[in-house]
């Protein structure tokens, strides 16, 4: 007996396969083999991201090949590297210049532009005016904000008050969510 319970409980852990992060939202995922998990997410995981003209969100779905973009932050040195292909543009993560407020679907986002030479870079390789903004807090640059355990919450909520056999719409509900950085299967006993 003790071994059947033992078997249903392995077969709902949950267990992460790999962890997608980025300094910069909308660039090259890095899967780094450890983080550290705190209650707004990652720390400096999508602490930068792009702003186009008219100052809203600029991300991949807008400009796919982004994504060719590698970005590395060095928290400690205050440093930021965008590699292109082609070239490298490097300066300083922390010279600040104008704060705004940027609309994250519906949630307003505040930051400050990146001064330096990312903003020209960023905008020759997408052939239209970008700017490099950082996040004020570790967290407010993913889709959720760190706010993944409310969404979460909710959807257990509406999952509840659907009738029964309306699995469909669970099933739809739960995948409208962002899942943003996490893969997450169902491990089985062998």
């Amino acid at each position: 007996m003790l071994r059947s319970v033992v078997f249903r409980y392995r077969a709902w852990v949950r267990t992460v396969v790999r962890i997608n992060v980025t300094p910069v939202k909308g660039t090259t995922l890095h899967h780094p083999e450890r983080v550290e998990l705190t209650p707004t997410g990652i720390p400096q995981n999508r602490r930068f991201f792009l702003v186009d003209a008219r100052g809203e969100l600029f991300g991949a779905p807008d400009l796919g090949p982004l994504v060719r973009i590698v970005a590395s932050y060095s928290p400690e040195a205050e440093r930021l590297r965008v590699s292109f292909p082609g070239a490298d543009v490097e300066g300083p993560a922390d010279d600040l210049d104008e704060r705004i407020m940027v609309d994250f679907y519906g949630r307003p986002v505040p930051g400050a532009v990146v001064a330096g030479p990312f903003a020209e870079a960023l905008s020759t390789f997408a052939d239209r005016p970008l700017r490099l903004v950082r996040a004020a807090q570790d967290g407010d640059g993913s889709d959720d904000g760190g706010r993944r355990q409310e969404r979460q919450e909710n959807r257990r909520r509406t999952d509840r008050s659907r009738p029964h056999g309306s699995r469909l719409g669970a099933h739809a509900a739960r995948h409208k969510a962002p899942t943003e950085g996490l893969s997450v299967v169902r491990t089985r006993a062998s």
